[in-house]
């Protein structure tokens, strides 16, 4: 009995440190690492909850009622559902995204991850994780989204492509002018997609590098084969360490304009051949 007790307090002992051990790193770490006792429907927070959120872990550890609390109502209901159906399908992981409110009312969003431990009847017993504020990065996605509708806005073609003369942005209006998809140009070089076996209308590029900046007119096609004559404004962008990097191009379709003006021309010739 004498040994039992020994080994079953040496046990204790070593749950105890590893329970220490974990609750130190939680609170050196930049995010916020939480600990889920499912049976008793307890919660531990980190530090981290006081510095990214602005919440008192102290006044937090209590149950689950905490984190319900400060989850934005237009989020909730999914995130619980997706929190149930993990532990009813006994996934190993959960994870989800969500708003959050900050201890000054602000909203956050929140990337949560969790790891489900399971006894030995297959029963949730326990989710440690970590949330992460991602608010900066949603910020400038929702940003950069915004900036490419306004791009698909213009009715002009605006491409960039690198140095490499491979498309990497090709906006709606590129999509009306030429009859490509972004899906279909993206990755493409843009000598043989607009200019065929015409390499020489790519000197535009050499100028651009060298200048940084070109304008003018070139000779283009679209996808059905008909040829096009596009007024280009070309900028030359550079990287972090202001190596040429890629070059924009607006182009705007001037075709039709062209074809009138050489119509008055004529006529104009002809007025003045019958005079």
């Amino acid at each position: 009995m004498a040994l039992d007790v020994t080994q079953r307090l040496a046990a204790e002992q070593k749950i105890r440190e590893s329970e220490e051990l974990f609750r130190a790193v939680s609170n050196v770490t930049a995010d916020v690492i939480w600990d889920w006792n499912i049976v008793t429907d307890t919660m531990w927070w980190s530090e981290g909850l006081k510095v990214v959120f602005g919440h008192s872990p102290e006044e937090s550890r209590r149950n689950l009622g905490f984190w319900k609390a400060h989850v934005h109502p237009d989020d909730l209901e999914r995130v619980l559902r997706s929190t149930q159906s993990a532990l009813d399908s006994r996934e190993q992981t959960w994870e989800d995204q969500y708003r959050s409110f900050r201890g000054d009312g602000s909203i956050a969003y929140v990337e949560d991850f969790g790891y489900i431990i399971y006894d030995r009847q297959g029963k949730p017993v326990r989710c440690v994780g970590g949330m992460t504020d991602v608010s900066a990065r949603k910020d400038a996605e929702d940003k950069l989204a915004h900036q490419a509708a306004l791009l698909d806005m213009a009715r002009d073609a605006i491409i960039v492509h690198g140095i490499d003369h491979r498309i990497l942005f090709w906006n709606k209006g590129a999509e009306r002018i030429y009859g490509w998809t972004a899906e279909e140009a993206l990755g493409q070089s843009v000598g043989p997609l607009l200019y065929g076996d015409d390499f020489n209308s790519l000197a535009y590029a050499a100028a651009v590098v060298d200048t940084g900046e070109w304008t003018g007119e070139i000779a283009q096609r679209r996808k059905d084969g008909s040829c096009i004559t596009v007024e280009a404004r070309c900028s030359l962008m550079r990287d972090s360490t202001s190596s040429p990097q890629s070059i924009l191009s607006i182009n705007s379709d001037i075709t039709r304009r062209l074809a009138m003006e050489e119509q008055l021309r004529q006529a104009h010739s002809l007025r003045q051949w019958d005079g």
